[in-house]
């Protein structure tokens, strides 16, 4: 797969991506908004 003239994907594995990187950075963009929304992340617990 090529994205804006770049290969990003390459015989069905992901090119130059730190899942591990990438992931972290995802958690801690939802654990912001979660918390600037005043939501719990536990949307199924009962409180």
């Amino acid at each position: 797969m090529i994205v804006a003239g770049k290969v990003r994907k390459w015989k069905g594995q992901m090119v130059d991506v730190n899942l591990h990187r990438l992931r972290t950075e995802l958690e801690a963009s939802r654990d912001y908004l979660f918390a600037a929304a005043g939501i719990p992340q536990d949307l199924f617990s009962r409180q």
